[in-house]
């Protein structure tokens, strides 16, 4: 399900879109795998952490 270019006003709406995307995702379920370890992982917020710190 593809949410680009959507604009949803009333929340029933999105909430309508959310549970359909949910439902359509849940009925093939993919397992999801980490690509990097924890540390590299650590590592990255730590890093984001600081820039957000500093205001940049």
């Amino acid at each position: 399900m593809n949410f680009e270019g959507l604009t949803l006003h009333p929340s029933k709406e999105l909430e309508k879109t959310i549970m359909d995307f949910l439902r359509i995702h849940n009925e093939n379920p993919k397992i999801f795998t980490w690509t990097k370890d924890a540390d590299t992982i650590l590592s990255k917020v730590k890093k984001c952490k600081e820039v957000l710190q500093t205001g940049h």
